[in-house]
């Protein structure tokens, strides 16, 4: 059971979950020197209730190289204790082909995450050094949670032959066409359950990984509503920071609550 589509499957129906835990975190919050120790508690707390974890690199980034170490060392941790549970790499990644060969490389082979957030504004040959890791699952980043996203995102574009639409929806179609090795999803934030909509609508057997609910305030009802089929629901602050405090308990509470919730909608 080596490829990210594998081990989602597995620790989906094994937890009878799609909800996947964010370790994001924040050095308001929990010291540096507290990271791993805190990162090992919502994992204890939380690792038969999730169906993947999320890491977002920037709140390890900040730290410099310790900060990385300290990434690594928490991958690690999941990888022993929980072999079949995916893990994604949020870092958003996005340059021409060949700075994106060297962030797929690192991503990828150094920090063997499962699968990787994108940035697809290069265009194709800039996220194939992505896709060409065939086991690995891949999520464009394509209507993103929060209010500003419309700036750009719901600008209307016109692409080939197709009627002028909105950015996410050319950035949907586009992905259909890219993902020649079947590893390529969505990421679309749950505080946008009518965008969602219609991504589901253009892209129906794609991953969609939804952050946004919870704390970002996004409906949770209204997503599932879409259709839970293939949604991975993505909660960070809500489930390991509950009501800031952080004792294994609530963490354990708060994500038993939100994978209740998930499951009474689907």
């Amino acid at each position: 059971m080596n490829s990210f589509t594998e081990k989602l499957n597995f620790s989906s129906e094994k937890n009878s979950s799609i909800l996947c835990v964010g370790l994001d975190i924040h050095p308001k919050v929990t010291p540096q020197n507290q990271i791993i120790d805190f990162a090992k508690k919502i994992i204890e707390s939380t690792y038969d209730l999730v169906c993947a974890y999320k890491i977002n690199l920037s709140f390890f980034e900040i730290y410099g190289s310790t900060g990385i170490k300290t990434m690594e060392e928490i991958i690690s941790y999941i990888q022993q204790t929980s072999p079949h549970m995916p893990i994604i790499g949020d870092g958003k990644r996005g340059d021409i082909a060949s700075s994106n060969e060297m962030y797929a490389t690192a991503i990828f082979d150094t920090w063997k995450f499962d699968a990787s957030t994108i940035n697809a504004f290069g265009g194709e040959d800039s996220i194939k050094p992505f896709t060409k890791y065939q086991e690995k699952g891949i999520f464009i980043w394509c209507k993103s949670s929060n209010p500003s996203s419309q700036d750009f995102q719901d600008l209307n574009v016109v692409s080939g032959i197709q009627k002028p639409q909105p950015f996410y929806k050319t950035l949907a179609h586009k992905s259909i066409e890219w993902n020649l090795n079947s590893n390529l999803g969505l990421v679309v934030g749950g505080t946008y359950h009518n965008h969602l909509k219609e991504i589901r609508e253009i892209c129906p057997n794609m991953k969609i990984l939804v952050p946004g609910i919870g704390k970002q305030g996004g409906d949770l009802k209204q997503t599932i509503s879409t259709s839970p089929e293939n949604l991975i629901i993505s909660s960070s602050r809500s489930i390991i920071y509950p009501e800031n405090d952080k004792s294994n308990n609530n963490i354990k509470k708060a994500a038993k609550k939100m994978n209740s919730e998930i499951n009474s909608f689907r």
